[in-house]
């Protein structure tokens, strides 16, 4: 008799569901931590090797929902590109709650507008310093 152990339900179930469509008796058993599929009949070595295949599949999916990736909280900050008077460009950083609430009062061209604006004021008074 073959055991195969699973943490997730749903994935001895499909394994149940592959040893039947290989006209293979199983038994699906509760466990404390997971589920054990037991292969009842007697299995030529390539069944075997097929059934360790699919089970390989399955179990890298088993460890994937067992260990879900982390998943990183998107950034605090915007970059925008500025196109001053003299045709250079510039990046500035501006915290994205900050653009939030400039967009839901300003369209987009009025936001680029008023930033442009204020990156062509900086210059100009550098540039008469």
């Amino acid at each position: 008799m073959l055991k195969y152990l699973f943490s997730h339900e749903i994935l001895a179930k499909q394994f149940v569901d592959i040893a039947t469509s290989y006209h293979i008796e199983s038994n699906l058993k509760s466990k404390q931590k997971g589920w054990e599929v037991q292969l009842v009949d007697e299995l030529d070595d390539l069944t075997v090797i097929q059934l360790n295949d699919y089970y390989t599949d399955l179990s890298k999916q088993d460890y994937e929902l067992s260990h879900p990736r982390e998943i990183m909280s998107p950034p605090s900050e915007v970059t925008i590109n500025i196109s001053l008077e003299n045709g250079v460009t510039i990046e500035t950083k501006l915290d994205k709650k900050i653009l939030n609430k400039l967009t839901s009062t300003l369209n987009h061209d009025e936001s680029n507008l008023l930033l442009t604006s204020i990156a062509n004021a900086i210059q100009n008074q550098e540039e008469s310093s």
